[in-house]
């Protein structure tokens, strides 16, 4: 898991390539969070659904879905959200959940979709093609494009 930087309302956003047990230790610890799941193609639909059931057992307040199948993907987190015990039925908003059929690439991700008020942010990447310093150096500028180029991402953490 990496740190990509601070915007300027404070919000710390970290990246990961999701492998089972990755989100054990959250840099934040048990503080609050948003997360946004970006599959490849093929989707390893074994492995998405193991990210989701993690994601859910953490102190999470959003679920995003990006491209591909991202209505799929959400209505299978909300399925999940329940079959879990973290919502007694479907929407009642324990995670919040939006889906962006809209977002294909990490280019087309903008901070305006983060909707969530948690200080964390995480990109959830499930069996990425290209290297996790590509992706992060790509949220980076994309990040830095929201915010007018003033993203801090001098203190780039690793942890294990």
């Amino acid at each position: 898991m990496k740190e990509i930087g601070k915007d300027e309302v404070g919000v710390t956003y970290f990246v990961c390539d999701y492998s089972e047990g990755v989100l054990s230790n959250l840099p934040w610890g048990g503080e609050q969070f948003d997360c946004l799941f970006f599959p490849a193609l093929p989707v390893d639909g074994p492995a998405y659904t193991s990210a989701i059931e993690e994601i859910l057992k953490k102190n999470i307040d959003w679920i995003f879905t990006c491209e591909p199948d991202s209505e799929h993907w959400h209505d299978i987190v909300d399925e999940m959200a329940v079959a879990l015990g973290c919502q007694q039925e479907i929407w009642d908003g324990s995670p919040m959940t939006a889906w962006f059929d809209e977002v294909k690439k990490i280019e087309d991700w903008d901070t305006a979709y983060n909707h969530g008020g948690s200080d964390y942010f995480l990109f959830v990447f499930i069996s990425a093609e290209d290297s996790l310093e590509s992706r992060v150096e790509r949220l980076r500028s994309r990040l830095k494009a929201d915010q007018g180029g003033g993203i801090n991402s001098e203190s780039l953490r690793s942890s294990p």
